[in-house]
């Protein structure tokens, strides 16, 4: 079997129409920003830990569309991490990269398997929103 040749122009098209498609359609909860003002001001260390196969440029794109990634000291990305949450793997670098200790961490996910258990088993306190 003949395989045609891959067009990768035809592919990095692809990629940026879906970039620009997700930077569009990506908004903020109502009173996400003020309330990361005021963790900041506060000197709460804030950190992403993200199930996402898009690379850390992507989402660092998105952030920066949004204008909350200054407020981020880490973001880890699953994808590029090479292990997903609820892994404690994932959990640990971020304590690590924050330097802090699970007892004095507040994890809040949208997931209650994935964030929720997944911070819960490294002991981390946790925060469920939906």
């Amino acid at each position: 079997m003949i395989c045609p040749k891959f067009k990768f122009d035809l592919f990095e098209k692809f990629c940026n129409i879906y970039r620009q498609f997700a930077l569009e359609q990506t908004k903020i909860k109502r009173h996400t920003l003020s309330t990361l003002k005021i963790l900041k001001k506060q000197k709460y260390k804030l950190g992403i830990i993200t199930n996402t196969w898009h690379n850390k440029k992507h989402i660092e794109d998105i952030l920066d569309e949004l204008k909350i990634k200054n407020f981020f000291e880490v973001i880890i990305i699953s994808s590029d991490f090479g292990t997903f949450k609820p892994h404690p793997a994932i959990f640990k670098k971020a304590l690590t990269k924050l330097k802090s200790k699970p007892s004095k961490t507040i994890f809040v996910g949208n997931d209650l398997e994935a964030d929720i258990y997944g911070a819960k088993n490294v002991k981390m306190k946790t925060i469920l929103i939906s």
